[in-house]
């Protein structure tokens, strides 16, 4: 068992138990693993935030990876940190070259998606792309369980 957890390492590294950590770091070179990643994200944030903040997080990001994926060149990394007990800051990255077509008509929602759930989104173009998502989180009730 140990040998296959060993050959199968992607040099990712996670924390132990991401239920205390104020941070999130996942990094994928496929939408394959970006697929397996969601379930660490998912429990990460439900731990953190109200289901409705929750799902709104978890789409934002959805439109961001799968925008990496689609535009920009493997790697994509993600983090997620909270700065306070309610702000959460998010940084999709990739190694592509952010590029606007004056041609090309208007296509994708993902932007406006993620414009519509966060607080504040911003592109940062400098090295590779790195797309930044904040917003403020709502207190999760005592006792409230997340539905799939």
């Amino acid at each position: 068992m140990l040998r296959a957890a060993l050959t199968s390492w992607t040099g990712n590294v996670y924390p132990m138990s991401h239920q205390s950590s104020t941070s999130l770091p996942l990094i994928m070179h496929s939408t394959r693993e970006w697929a397996k990643r969601r379930a660490t994200l998912r429990q990460w944030i439900a731990d953190r935030a109200s289901e409705a903040d929750a799902n709104d997080v978890l789409l934002a990001c959805g439109e961001a990876v799968d925008n990496a994926f689609e535009h920009g060149r493997s790697p994509v990394s993600i983090e997620l940190a909270l700065r306070d007990e309610e702000t959460l800051e998010i940084v999709v990255r990739d190694m592509g070259t952010w590029r606007v077509s004056a041609s090309a008509p208007p296509r994708g929602l993902g932007l406006p998606i993620m414009t519509a759930l966060m607080d504040n989104v911003s592109i940062d173009t400098t090295d590779g792309t790195a797309l930044r998502l904040s917003c403020r989180l709502s207190a999760k009730r005592e006792g409230e369980q997340w539905t799939d």
